[in-house]
């Protein structure tokens, strides 16, 4: 009779790191993202009082005014009550002209001592607006000192430290305004409520929102080549009368340290960020106005205004420099010289509102 067989071996078990060469190779752990680290902002302390009449104004893009004052209705009243400023634009408030009314009640129940002037969409809906708040000059220039919106024909026809320390400004009457202006007279260029203009005694100061260039750039062409060109008519007709000063959000981030990635490869691709969008700005600077951030702080670094919500970039304060203060270079001291109004500082206000949205106000210091 045959002999049983022996009983095989039992198999050596597999190391677990050497994979039989009959199966794929098991795939080893993703390695952790590298940590990220936040970019330090440069300080930029603000300067003294002003030797005569301090004039705050301020610009913020809001995203939606119904989200701030439904929702978050004391970020609003504590910024302007700790600030006080004699007027502020808010952009990208996305209203109708049917819903503004209504806006305008609340708006006013929160802050009553200032009027509100509306520019809107008119063709699309939930798009673009700005709106102007003045502050009340009790008895200056009529009843309240403000004058009523006007549109632009009419208008020139008529007259050829530490900030989160900071304490509250000390309130003050609002200055005069003599009149207001929606739009730059092009109803090319007016019909998406992108800018308002307000007349001082001693100067003018003019608001907007800039058109984005678009995901695709689909509107570069028209941002760099019609509009900027027809702002700068603008302004020159404006300066032409007295000293102007242009605030908002310009959609623009201007020099290589306004942008944290400057060096990543869609950076030349991206809207507010291209060739064409930085020169044009640049252009416009060259023609008789200076940026009022980078004239006081030339140097600073990390000192954004925009933050991706999208990409979770605030607290690594990964941003954008987008919003501005530009003011006409007759408006800068030479020494002793100092004119009858001039630019006394420049704030971009990171901390101011809690984290809100995707932008921070900023704020220009006239001496008025």
């Amino acid at each position: 009779p045959k002999e049983p067989k022996e009983p095989k071996a039992p198999k050596e078990p597999k190391e677990p790191d050497s994979p039989s060469k009959a199966s794929p190779a098991k795939k080893s752990a993703k390695k952790p993202p590298p940590e990220k680290e936040v970019l330090i902002r440069t300080e930029t302390p603000k300067a003294g009082a002003p030797a005569g009449r301090r004039f705050l104004a301020m610009a913020w893009n809001v995203t939606t005014i119904r989200s701030l004052v439904n929702k978050s209705p004391t970020v609003l009243k504590n910024l302007m009550e700790k600030h006080q400023p004699d007027v502020i634009c808010l952009q990208e408030h996305k209203l109708q002209e049917k819903d503004i009314p209504e806006m305008e009640k609340l708006v006013m129940e929160l802050l009553p001592e200032y009027k509100c002037h509306w520019a809107w969409s008119m063709d699309k809906k939930g798009y673009s607006g700005v709106v102007v708040l003045t502050k009340v000059a009790t008895g200056a220039g009529g009843s309240d000192g403000q004058a009523k919106q006007k549109t632009l024909d009419s208008f020139f026809k008529a007259g050829e430290g530490k900030k989160r320390d900071t304490p509250k400004e000390e309130a003050t009457q609002g200055l005069p305004v003599l009149s207001v202006t929606k739009g730059m007279g092009s109803d090319e260029h007016d019909r998406e409520g992108r800018l308002i203009t307000v007349e001082y005694d001693k100067f003018f100061i003019v608001f907007t929102y800039v058109p984005n260039s678009g995901d695709k750039l689909q509107r570069l062409t028209y941002r760099v080549d019609e509009w900027d060109q027809a702002l700068l008519k603008h302004f020159k007709e404006l300066e032409s009368k007295k000293p102007v000063v242009w605030g908002g959000d310009l959609n623009v981030a201007h020099l290589d340290g306004d942008i944290w990635n400057v060096d990543a490869k869609h950076i030349p691709k991206s809207a507010g960020t291209t060739p064409q969008e930085r020169n044009s700005f640049g252009e416009l600077l060259a023609s008789g106005f200076k940026d009022t951030f980078r004239h006081f702080h030339p140097t600073a670094e990390n000192a954004f205004t925009y933050w991706s919500v999208r990409a979770g970039n605030r607290p690594w304060n990964r941003g954008l420099r987008l919003d501005y203060f530009v003011a006409s270079e007759s408006m800068f001291p030479e020494g002793s010289n100092k004119p009858d109004v001039y630019v006394h500082d420049a704030w971009i206000m990171h901390d101011a509102v809690e984290s809100y949205g995707d932008h921070c106000p900023v704020a220009v210091v006239l001496n008025v």
